[in-house]
């Protein structure tokens, strides 16, 4: 008796694979039937997706010529610029100095692009909390503006106002 129980485990393994290739056999043409009615069907949609609404394919513009589109013009500069001076003095940073320095162009040899990049140098005393609004407006504001760096220090110990660059 013990022997026949030592091969109960490979009886029931084999009668278990059994099974399931027999499952496999019986199932198979209908999924394939059923995938192929899908397929047709979804054929057909399309079909009458197409006939009823032509579709007018538009050739997407390449990224450096959708970077172009999106930059302002050299004309914008100085009201853009006026525009974040104006926006420092409502919110009550008093601007010691403003700054433009020369432009440079964007990439280099053949990818070298018809658009410019302005450093823009912007240096006053106001409340921190001051500059933080500034700073988060003017690149909420100005898709094209960037921030590059910016340095904070407080000219006393007691001074509630801070130098910005």
């Amino acid at each position: 008796m013990r022997r026949w129980l030592r091969h109960l485990p490979t009886a029931v393994g084999t009668a278990a694979l059994l099974a399931a290739a027999l499952l496999a056999l019986w199932f198979t043409p209908r999924w394939q039937a059923d995938t192929a009615q899908a397929a047709s069907a979804a054929q057909t949609r399309l079909q009458r997706l197409r006939l009823a609404s032509p579709v007018v394919v538009a050739k997407a513009p390449d990224a450096d010529t959708a970077l172009l589109q999106a930059l302002p013009t050299d004309s914008d500069a100085p009201q853009r610029f006026a525009a974040l001076v104006d926006q420092a003095r409502v919110l009550g940073i008093r601007l010691d100095s403003v700054r433009q320095g020369a432009a440079q162009r964007l990439g280099t040899g053949q990818a070298m692009l018809a658009a410019e990049r302005v450093p823009l140098r912007l240096a006053g005393s106001g409340p921190y909390s001051a500059w933080r609004r500034f700073v988060a407006q003017a690149l909420q504001d100005d898709d094209a503006l960037m921030l590059d760096q910016i340095r904070l220090a407080r000219p006393g110990a007691d001074s509630p106002a801070l130098a910005a660059e």
